[in-house]
């Protein structure tokens, strides 16, 4: 039986747009929430000239961490703690909703390298089991208030492809975090980007003091400038080296 299509928010759309964001709400949000939370913040849209931005919508599950309630979340969890093993079957059901996403932007004409993944707490979870489980040829991965526990099946995979290709190159991650988020630990965090630092991970974490478990200017702006460096635009031309 095949899987339903993922209902997504997309910013206004440009002609010659060669790649593309996947942006995934967190748990207690939903996509056109997440678009207009930026809009307020910036002023104007989490937008750029070249790249196509695509806020997906998480399909409404069974929560168990909400008393069974029924509602719009990526995954199933027992707890937020990392102390608690993945719900493995949950996750890969929303994973093979995003790849078919991700494949059809392909068929549009954007490649996999010209793709950058993430979101916020859950949302940016789904993106790193994704990113790296499944499709490492993604341009990048980005999470915001997020973690994954110490035997997340992502670092399985991540170890195993140490062991046996130590060269491999894998998307570059990013992690912004509040220092006083209550929700996720920073010390969550922390280890999180260690992990994948000690897994050959290229990864930067960036701590913003006084912010809790939400969206900064300051954070969304350092985002939009780690995007456009991992996503340059492929028609800019780029004159001659005048220094000295």
């Amino acid at each position: 039986m095949a899987l339903p299509k993922l209902k997504t928010v997309v910013n206004r759309e440009r002609f010659k747009r060669n790649a593309a964001v996947l942006f995934f709400h967190g748990e207690e949000g939903s996509a056109s929430n997440l678009k207009e939370r930026l809009k307020e913040m910036l002023l104007r849209n989490f937008d750029f000239d070249h790249i196509r931005v695509v806020f997906p919508q998480a399909p409404e599950i069974i929560s168990k961490v909400d008393r069974d309630e029924r509602r719009p979340v990526w995954f199933n969890r027992k707890d937020y703690s990392p102390a608690f093993p993945e719900q493995i079957d949950s996750i890969e059901r929303s994973c093979s909703l995003v790849r078919q996403l991700i494949n059809d932007l392909v068929t549009s004409g954007i490649r996999k390298d010209r793709i950058v993944l993430g979101g916020c707490d859950m949302g940016a979870q789904i993106a790193m089991h994704v990113a790296y489980r499944y499709l490492p040829d993604v341009a990048g991965v980005f999470g915001l208030s997020t973690h994954l526990g110490p035997l997340s099946h992502v670092y399985k995979v991540l170890l195993h492809k140490r062991v046996t290709q130590s060269d491999f190159e894998w998307p570059p991650l990013l992690l912004c975090h509040g220092h006083d988020d209550k929700r996720v630990n920073l010390k969550w965090a922390a280890h999180t980007a260690e992990y994948f630092m000690d897994l050959n991970v290229e990864t930067e974490l960036q701590v913003y003091y006084g912010q809790n478990h939400e969206l900064s200017v300051h954070q969304v702006n350092h985002l939009k400038e780690w995007i456009i460096k991992t996503l340059p635009d492929k028609n800019t031309i780029i004159g001659p080296d005048l220094r000295c």
